[in-house]
């Protein structure tokens, strides 16, 4: 947390919103329904790992 306050006061880093249904972090954080999941899941350009060649 702190560390990121102190690059955003610098200018270093710039924040930005990501909606809720747009953020793949949520992939990592959060119980999700199947199709929202796989939703992400494409958004990060990651494929099932069962059934693929």
């Amino acid at each position: 947390y702190h560390f990121i306050c102190s690059h955003v006061r610098n200018g270093t880093f710039d924040l930005l919103y990501c909606p809720t249904d747009k953020n793949v972090a949520d992939t990592f954080m959060k119980a999700l329904a199947h199709p929202r999941l796989q939703k992400l899941r494409t958004r990060m350009g990651l494929a099932c790992a069962r059934g693929g060649v």
